[in-house]
């Protein structure tokens, strides 16, 4: 207790030092005054006694310099004499301190705002209750990579499964939300009843989804923090309250926290979707997600969902046994391998920089050093240790280190507001991504070491100085052989990393260049984006007469040249098994069926290879016709003439109409740019009506007078239909 109150005293007297040192003259000179009266008793004259009264003190100055000793903590005033060294060395040399600390702050706030994107993205459990626990199950179809799984295979796994709690489905979606004021329309989820109590979620108003509404098919939707502010003025008696989605009354049951977030964007709402008992196996457009119960392992539950699988396949015909089952993490499954790559490799790279830099810095403090060397040979001269030198350089570094450092971190802060605009639809929990606890102690960290880095180079340096040569008169600026060659070490490091960031750069660059020339299939230029979407009490052949007649009016509209409608331009495809004619099956990677109108072909200017373009006779009961492109026939029909030709998509026992080859078109890279063009199917909007499609427009008029007009043509047609959206095709590519 008596040690721990004298280091306590010890550290107050850091903060009242000129008081203490006050105290201490005044008791010093008391003492002298009583020595020197002592002696001059004893006979001595006033000189004299003075003189044997500083003798028998041992020299005032020294006696001061004990007494801090025991009464202060040494060390720390030595740093903070040191610190305050440093920081008026910057002020000397503003030129010098700017350059330092800008070099420091690139790489410091580069470094931690791509840690701070992989921390909220990837090393953050998700925010649910045991998340090591919720796995995700996806469908592969030979050797393909892993894709989305029917409803029908979802209902077969949690029936059949004992290693699951439960397992739920989603997907995203779009409805059209009709209130007291202008129609809206909302990116929504379609999930199972089960969604929100697989994740362990609960509503911060209300209720979530109860099993026996999925039965009853109930019209419920549970709304998202956002949406329900934004739309509805958070207001906390919303439950209960009904709203128009999709023409059908919906009775909203709960509203979920702020935080609650599962994939890239924001979903408005989440809807319940009815069973679908009926449909095929394999492919579709559900993700699922399962919770384990305790005690088992990812590798079970993967090795007991390929069993019932093989299981079922079993009973059924041999050319649909070619299913797989894949099961991840659902961490892993929201981030995806290709988002994960991508931020460690720009993590590394941000990383190099931040080397280079702090390399550059130690090379500058070495030449500093070199117009420095009197100085700190004039300090060993005078009894100061080597390790008292390296110290105090190391320490002089630190102004530098904790400007670097807060540059840095406001750098990273900007980087992170620059990712959430740019990204917030394509990358997923970014809202999760912040400035939080974790990151800001990487920050200091990463101050601290980069600090050590450029400052214990000079000050180890320093320790082999050569007093007598560096004290002679012409020894300044030589700064040594020894020095020479460690200045140009640091020198090849910096190349070495430099080059290889440029190299990295330069493939990026190259590739980023070959995607930009690769040809599409078809022409962006002036080409217009918007979505429309009818009802959903509206049938699907309703939509058919819909989109029929709204395609020739828009194309009288002034300055308009052409109009297409499209399922989906940019969409992904599945990995359905196809039938052809004779019986002979093919299983393909990925194929896109998209419904089209006529004037598809014509209005994106890629004009067809072979065959005809649909016209008005492709109507509904009339002989099934489809439209291929390149890829998709080479698969199917090698060196052959697809024109004329049967599929049909499914077994050959399946209920798909087989539908007859017309035409043969070009290959378009309607997905990605650096992907390989996918097998395409196109149908006639009558054969396969949609409610919701995507309106292209050709014009290089207005952009908001052509929405506007066309807004005006589709309410001429049918009031409830909505019309939103409105983008370049360049844009979204």
């Amino acid at each position: 207790m008596r040690t721990l109150r004298a280091w306590i005293q010890r550290f107050a007297g850091l903060f009242d030092r000129q008081r203490r040192d006050r105290d201490l003259d005044a008791e010093i000179e008391s003492h002298l005054q009583f020595h020197i009266e002592d002696n001059l008793r004893s006979g001595m004259t006033p000189e004299q006694a003075r003189r044997h009264a500083l003798l028998k003190l041992g020299g005032i100055e020294s006696t001061k310099e004990a007494c801090r000793d025991q009464r202060g903590l040494p060390i720390l005033e030595t740093l903070s004499q040191d610190f305050r060294f440093g920081a008026r060395q910057l002020r000397k040399n503003p030129t010098f301190a700017i350059a330092a600390v800008l070099t420091l702050a690139l790489g410091i706030g580069g470094t931690t705002g791509i840690f701070s994107l992989i921390n909220g993205i990837i090393l953050r459990p998700l925010p649910f209750f045991e998340p090591d626990q919720l796995l995700s199950i996806s469908t592969q179809v030979g050797e393909s990579r892993p894709t989305q799984t029917s409803y029908r295979s979802f209902l077969d796994w949690r029936e059949q499964s004992s290693v699951f709690q439960d397992l739920c489905v989603y997907d995203s979606s779009s409805c059209l939300l009709t209130a007291a004021e202008e129609p809206e329309r909302v990116t929504a989820a379609l999930t199972s009843a089960s969604f929100f109590s697989v994740l362990r979620a609960s509503p911060a108003l209300g209720r979530t989804f109860a099993r026996e509404e999925e039965t009853q098919r109930a019209a419920v939707v549970v709304l998202s923090h956002g949406f329900w502010h934004r739309r509805f003025a958070g207001d906390s008696n919303i439950v209960g309250r009904t709203v128009e989605i999709d023409g059908r009354v919906t009775e909203i049951i709960g509203v979920m926290p702020a935080h609650f977030t599962l994939a890239a964007g924001d979903f408005g709402l989440w809807k319940l979707q009815p069973p679908e008992p009926d449909g095929p196996r394999g492919t579709g457009r559900w993700w699922v997600i399962g919770r384990l119960k305790p005690g088992f392992s990812l590798d079970q539950a993967q090795a007991e969902l390929r069993n019932t699988t093989a299981r079922i396949l079993a009973t059924l015909p041999t050319t649909q046994r070619a299913l797989n089952v894949s099961v991840t993490l659902l961490s892993h499954q929201v981030a995806g391998p290709n988002l994960r790559l991508a931020l460690w490799t720009l993590f590394g790279a941000v990383f190099g920089v931040l080397l280079i830099g702090c390399s550059n810095l130690a090379n500058l403090l070495l030449a500093r050093g070199i117009a420095r060397g009197r100085e700190l040979a004039t300090r060993v001269a005078l009894g100061a240790s080597p390790m008292r030198v390296t110290r105090q350089l190391v320490v002089e570094c630190v102004p530098i280190g904790l400007l670097g450092g807060l540059a840095g971190i406001l750098l990273a802060t900007f980087i992170i507001r620059l990712v959430r605009t740019l990204g917030a639809e394509r990358i997923p929990r970014l809202a999760e991504v912040d400035l939080d606890p974790a990151v800001l102690c990487f920050a200091l960290l990463l101050t601290g070491l980069a600090t050590l880095l450029f400052g214990i180079i000079p000050g180890l340096h320093a320790r082999r100085i050569d007093v007598n040569e560096a004290l002679k008169e012409g020894a300044r600026g030589t700064g040594g052989l020894r020095q020479t060659y460690l200045r140009h070490a640091l020198l090849v490091g910096q190349v070495a990393l430099a080059f290889t960031l440029l190299f990295g750069a330069g493939l990026l660059l190259r590739s980023f260049q070959n995607v930009r020339t690769k040809e599409l299939g078809f022409n962006p230029e002036n080409l217009l984006i918007a979505n429309v979407r009818l009802p959903q009490s509206k049938t699907n052949e309703s939509a058919a007469v819909f989109y029929t007649e709204l395609n020739p009016r828009l194309e009288t509209l002034p300055g308009v040249e052409a109009v297409a409608l499209i399922e989906d331009i940019f969409g992904s495809g599945g990995a359905p098994r196809i039938t052809l004619d004779g019986g002979k099956t093919a299983d393909l990677n990925e194929v896109r069926n998209d419904s089209i109108s006529p004037s598809w072909f014509r209005a994106v200017g890629a004009p067809l290879l072979r065959g005809r373009p649909f016209d008005g006779g492709d109507r509904a009961g009339t002989l099934p016709v489809a439209i291929i492109n390149e890829t998709m026939a080479q698969s199917l029909w090698p060196g052959e003439d697809p024109v004329g030709k049967r599929f049909k998509f499914g077994p050959a026992g399946s209920p798909q109409p087989w539908l007859t080859v017309v035409g043969l078109a070009p290959d378009m890279r309607r997905q990605r740019l650096e992907r390989d063009p996918m097998a395409q199917v196109f149908v006639p909007i009558p054969q396969d009506p949609e409610r919701g499609m995507e309106l292209l427009i050709r014009s290089g008029g207005d952009h908001l007078a052509i929405l506007e007009a066309v807004r005006r043509e589709v309410r001429a047609i049918e009031k409830g239909v909505f019309v939103s959206g409105l983008s370049t095709v360049e844009h979204r590519i």
